[in-house]
């Protein structure tokens, strides 16, 4: 098995996984191949260039490199559509995480491709890294972290750690068909999933971020309407949360992803905006956060002492209720699979 000719490849993957070694070893395997290397298309800049210590360290520079590293993939992109029409595969080695992703995507709008993200724990690519003399684990830091939590899973991925580059390149070929993306993705409902201050506001913010998605979370649209008024709070969270799905709804139609902020405490609820997902064409996906009890009420008497803009004040009562009553999502939810 291989992969289509000619066609766009995207290798990913922090300093160390293998980008260029795959990608040269893939190359070899075709009569006509291009290697486009996102650093290399960034050191054409002649003037002004900004380095990645810039970004990482948050000083004066950081958004001029950001601004190159999305100059640079859609000019990767660009070029690698060129080879293309000119009978070249074209191999982009790059990394792409984050809303990076939705930019890839938007770049090769329209444009079947193939996507392959590499991993590696961190003491893997500390220990590669240090074996060739370079310290882009130090930039980077705990790659997996940024995966897991901000990064859409398109293609496909393979985690390198205990695989050699010749087994690593074996089973992409074998796999090859996992790796192409042929069309526009399904836009994703965004399910989260939790007790209070099992922090689903924090990690919805964080989804919106790197989805581009749109986040709804009706507690704080509440703060802002009764403030503290409990009473006219508990009349108006169905009919708040109604008008959220409303909201979610039209931007599902429109391709967008939507965040529902909602708790979601029972099967039936959370089953019940899977199906209406479904019924738009687009994908849900329930973002569960388990947390322990004693660690739950930490945070809600810290967060009670102190309540940020946009919270709510909870009882513990409440928690505690919500505790014995909760349905946890069982493993066929969360299975991506069956979503």
């Amino acid at each position: 098995m291989t992969f289509a000719h000619p066609s766009i490849v995207v290798v990913s993957g922090p300093m160390g996984a293998g980008k260029t070694t795959i990608g040269t070893a893939l190359a070899t395997r075709l009569d006509r191949a291009a290697i486009i290397n996102g650093y290399r298309v960034q050191q054409l800049i002649a003037s002004g260039l900004s380095s990645p210590r810039s970004q990482l360290e948050a000083d004066a520079t950081a958004g001029a490199f950001a601004e190159q590293l999305r100059v640079r993939l859609r000019a990767s992109c660009a070029l690698a559509k060129s080879f293309v029409a000119a009978g070249f595969t074209a191999i982009i080695e790059e990394h792409v995480v984050g809303e990076r992703v939705e930019h890839l995507l938007e770049d090769l709008a329209g444009t079947p491709f193939s996507f392959i993200q590499l991993g590696a724990t961190f003491d893997a690519l500390t220990a590669r890294e240090q074996a060739r003399g370079t310290d882009g684990y130090l930039r980077w830091g705990d790659w997996s972290e940024l995966l897991e939590k901000q990064t859409r899973k398109i293609g496909l991925w393979l985690d390198t750690t205990d695989r050699s580059a010749d087994e690593t390149l074996a089973e992409i070929l074998d796999r090859a068909p996992e790796a192409r993306v042929e069309r526009r993705l399904k836009p994703t409902l965004y399910l989260m999933c939790g007790l209070p201050c099992s922090g689903k506001t924090t990690r919805a913010k964080e989804l919106a971020r790197a989805r581009r998605a749109i986040r709804l979370t009706p507690d704080e649209w509440m703060e802002t309407l009764f403030g503290d008024d409990r009473a006219r709070i508990d009349a108006a969270r169905y009919p708040v949360e109604a008008v959220a799905w409303r909201i979610a709804e039209q931007a599902l139609t429109h391709g967008i992803d939507a965040i529902l902020d909602f708790g979601l405490l029972g099967r039936d609820e959370r089953d019940e905006y899977r199906g209406r997902a479904d019924a738009l064409g687009a994908r849900a996906e329930i973002v569960y956060l388990d947390v322990p009890h004693d660690e739950l009420i930490r945070r809600l008497e810290q967060r009670n002492a102190d309540l940020p803009e946009g919270c709510l004040h909870v009882e513990r009562e409440l928690v505690d209720r919500y505790w014995v009553s909760f349905e946890r999502p069982a493993p066929d939810e969360l299975d991506p699979a069956t979503s």
